[in-house]
Formats: C-alpha cells, sequence, structure tokens
C-alpha cells in the first residue's frame, strides 16, 4: 500500500478506535488499515484513555485513517494538542505504521499523538500494547 502524499493520516490506538467512545470523531474519516501497529509503549493515564510513548522495539496497536483537515483540528482539540507548542497534553508527530500480519512490512507513515517518558512517569504499563484488548 502507498500514501497519497495529499492525505492526512492519523493512527489512532486508544478511544479514537472502532468500539470506543470517541470513535464518533471519525466518523468522516476512511479507514486505510485497521489491523496494523507502531513501535512504542503504552501505558493506561487512570483517566479513561490510553498514552503512548516512543520505545524503538515493543508494539502499540490501532487503525490508521485518512481525515480532512476540520476532523484533524478536532483531533488536536481532543488530543490537548497545540500546533504552537503550548502545555499540550500529547504531542503531535509523524512514526511509520506496520500491517499487524508482519514483523517488518512498513505500511506507511501517519500522525500519532505520544506522550513523553516524563509525562508517563509511573502511569501502568499495558503490557499488551492493546488498549482494546486490555479494557
Amino acid at each position: 500500500m502507498t500514501q497519497i502524499y495529499n492525505d492526512i493520516l492519523v493512527s489512532v490506538y486508544g478511544t479514537l478506535r472502532k468500539g470506543d467512545y470517541n470513535h464518533h470523531f471519525l466518523q468522516n474519516a476512511t479507514l486505510v488499515a485497521d489491523n496494523c501497529w507502531t513501535n512504542g509503549r503504552l501505558y493506561d493515564t487512570g483517566c479513561g484513555y490510553p498514552a503512548l510513548v516512543p520505545h524503538p522495539t515493543e508494539r502499540v496497536i490501532g487503525e490508521v485513517y485518512v481525515v480532512d483537515e476540520a476532523t484533524l483540528n478536532q483531533l488536536n482539540e481532543l488530543e490537548g494538542y497545540n500546533v504552537e507548542g503550548e502545555d499540550n497534553l500529547y504531542e503531535r508527530t509523524i512514526q511509520k505504521v506496520f500491517d499487524n500480519r508482519s514483523n517488518s512490512s512498513h505500511l506507511l507513515e501517519a500522525y500519532v499523538y505520544i506522550f513523553t517518558n516524563e509525562k508517563a512517569g509511573d502511569l501502568p504499563l499495558i503490557k499488551c500494547g492493546d488498549w482494546m484488548e486490555q479494557k
């Protein structure tokens, strides 16, 4: 699968996934991949949503969507991300996303909302890397 560079791709791993309570924010989005992963560690914030912290070898399971600019702005607000970078809850970065059926098949690159190690602190690790499985 190749990425169309004009598309805005977002990888979601928590409450925005199908079946969870914030998925309605993606009602106008197009699902690109629902069986994928990106590198990171997943933590339970204790507030009803997870946080991804970058990690070079561990995996976080998620889905990828094509969104429009209006949806991206809604997601930024939901995730506490201010484009100017002031007092962000999450940071938005671009990460490689892989097909879950393969160890190395690079699928595409997408925006991912992440925590820093400092913000994750002593939060409980979700060892399986899958928010929907641990719920």
